[in-house]
């Protein structure tokens, strides 16, 4: 049931991908989300943007409970020549790895690509949004992960050394 459960998810996020620059891969625990660059398709509509960094959303399962987690990791694109003598986007070295949650927006005007107008900003949200979107829809609940977690608790250890340290200065003054 638990494999079920996790496929009719993944099915759910790959299908609002349709006609889009974005691909889901099974892994292990779950599955990855990512704008696919081996598709020669989307290479135009990169350029046109300026397409210089892009994430990979790592989505963990606990199937059983239907609870899920969504990890993003950063990446430079570098234009290479290739076999056709165009440029092509790979994957170049992985920016500082930063787990959780990473936010980033590139954005351009909106372009046409094959007679299809698009207005892809390259959000590292966007794709997050798309999976969130498929989770609830099917009554999945997002769990933080480690690095949110220890941000929260940092956030909170300073409020209240700031609010301690408002309390004695009014105090005794």
């Amino acid at each position: 049931m638990g494999q079920e459960v996790a496929v009719e998810l993944m099915a759910a996020v790959e299908a609002s991908l349709v006609d889009s620059p974005y691909v889901v891969r099974p892994t292990r625990a779950g599955f990855d989300v990512a704008l696919n660059l081996t598709d020669a398709r989307w290479w135009s509509l990169y350029q046109r943007q300026g397409l210089r960094h892009t994430f990979v959303q790592h989505v963990a399962l606990k199937r059983s409970s239907r609870l899920y987690r969504v990890t993003d990791e950063a990446y430079e694109v570098d234009w290479a020549v290739g076999a056709a003598a165009g440029l092509e986007p790979r994957l170049g070295i992985r920016i500082k790895h930063r787990a959780g949650r990473v936010v980033n927006l590139t954005f351009t005007p909106a372009s046409a690509v094959r007679d299809v107008q698009t207005d892809y900003t390259f959000s590292s949200e966007e794709a997050r949004r798309l999976i969130t979107n498929a989770a609830r829809r099917l009554g999945w609940v997002q769990r933080l992960d480690r690095a949110q977690k220890v941000g929260i608790i940092i956030g909170v250890a300073g409020l209240a050394v700031a609010l301690t340290t408002i309390f004695l200065a009014i105090t005794y003054a």
